[in-house]
């Protein structure tokens, strides 16, 4: 039996995910997404390159959580610009709502996002 695609669910997802790496391309803008499971590490990674890197290079974060804003706030003590977004209780966040973050200043804290999708989890941004 042969299973036909009609349509790509993740097409809309590729879409912004193309426009979010032209724009870092353009900024010159050096990306990284962590992805982990609960527990894995992932804020300690950052927070220790932080301790390293941070006198080198300009580093931000985008903190995903599914309610709290305890990893931003650990992130928050280094001086590191970090938005967080809280998915509702779902998987972490899509290529759409990182593009959506673009908008918002570094100095605000919170961004609640929609039903969230399953998709890749929490980036951190460096530039040079």
């Amino acid at each position: 039996m042969e299973i036909k695609v009609i349509k790509n669910i993740l097409g809309e997802n590729d879409r912004f995910a193309a426009e979010n790496m032209a724009l870092f391309k353009d900024k010159n803008v050096f990306v990284v997404n962590f992805m982990g499971s609960p527990g894995a590490g992932k804020t300690s990674v950052l927070e220790r390159t932080m301790e390293k890197l941070g006198g080198e290079l300009r580093m931000a974060v985008i903190e995903g959580d599914l309610f709290t804003s305890k990893d931003a706030d650990r992130i928050d003590k280094y001086g590191v610009p970090v938005i967080q977004i809280n998915t509702a209780g779902g998987c972490t966040f899509s290529s759409s709502r990182t593009s959506a973050t673009s908008s918002v200043q570094p100095n605000s804290r919170s961004v609640k996002t929609p039903a969230p999708s399953c998709s890749p989890s929490p980036r951190a941004t460096t530039s040079r």
